[in-house]
């Protein structure tokens, strides 16, 4: 009973929404049953990316100012307790693969991905991605990271149990912005700015489909809700979020959320969808089956919300 007390003690808190605001150098911490904001926590130059690792109770926050950095929040404390330096000049995205004790951190300035050893909080290596990656994602269960490259419209993909890459799938789409599997199908899709679709590409052949899906203006974050085979795309341009099935890649619907939205993290546990919206410096909560708006959380003078994490 002692060493299960103990574990529970070190665990992340649960119903929490952790927000990267790019403009205000803060990561924001809202409750996800109450959606309210607890507090706000100063971090390092432009933070863009966020990603937690529940089981050590720290989020990673990815700063893209130069020189870059991640800094490492206590989630039991909601304080900083490291700076990890040495991740390029433009680092944007990050993922982890928690047990591995890895995370992944992409840099679109100098083209790489930066590899952290989480035990040590050391950089451990560098690897080329294509040209202006943005986006990753990392699927723990079979060692693959992916990574959407805005600039040279490809993905590039990792074997996370030896830090190697494996392969480039071309023809993902035109500029690639965000990346989300859904790993029961065995599909990633890859949301394409410039030309207002999602891509598909099957993770056992790592071949692009020949589908391709319309979503809304500006297609930037995605994310997959596993439970109920949907996918939620969030569009810029249209300050809505597209939602599609992962079954039939049929559209479901749209929905309406604030003024610029960025990207979009799922509660897995109910269906609702936060999205940050950069240009009103808000999270719209929305409901992925009807596109009820149950909540606009204001983020208390932290501007530019970018990445989001959510831990259910």
């Amino acid at each position: 009973m002692a060493s299960s007390a103990s574990a529970t003690q070190t665990q992340s808190p649960r119903d929490r929404a952790y927000v990267a605001n790019r403009d205000s150098d803060t990561v924001s911490v809202i409750n996800t049953r109450t959606n309210q904001l607890i507090t706000t926590i100063n971090v390092g130059d432009a933070p863009q990316g966020v990603a937690v690792d529940v089981s050590r109770a720290r989020a990673y926050v990815a700063n893209g100012g130069a020189p870059s950095s991640v800094s490492v929040i206590n989630t039991l404390t909601n304080q900083v307790d490291l700076t990890i330096t040495g991740v390029g000049s433009g680092a944007n995205a990050i993922a982890l693969d928690p047990g591995r004790n890895r995370a992944y951190t992409t840099d679109s300035n100098v083209d790489t991905v930066s590899v952290i050893n989480t035990s040590t909080d050391q950089v451990i290596g560098t690897l080329n991605a294509g040209d202006g990656p943005t986006a990753i994602e990392v699927n723990p269960a079979r060692a693959r990271a992916y990574v959407g490259n805005f600039g040279s419209d490809d993905v590039t993909v990792i074997d996370t149990s030896t830090d190697a890459l494996v392969t480039t799938i071309t023809g993902a789409g035109d500029g690639p912005a965000g990346v989300a599997e859904d790993r029961r199908r065995a599909r990633l899709y890859v949301t394409n700015l410039n030309n207002d679709s999602v891509s598909v590409i099957d993770t056992n052949t790592n071949q692009v489909l020949p589908l391709s899906i319309n979503v809304g203006d500006g297609p930037q974050g995605v994310a997959v809700d596993q439970r109920r085979s949907r996918a939620v795309v969030a569009n810029i341009g249209d300050d809505n979020v597209s939602v599609f099935s992962t079954r039939t890649n049929q559209a479901i619907g749209t929905f309406g959320v604030g003024n610029g939205p960025q990207f979009v993290a799922l509660e897995q546990r109910r269906p609702r969808a936060y999205v940050t919206n950069f240009s009103d410096s808000t999270v719209s909560v929305i409901n992925t089956a009807d596109g009820t708006l149950y909540a606009t959380i204001s983020l208390s003078g932290s501007n530019g919300p970018f990445g989001i994490a959510v831990v259910g």
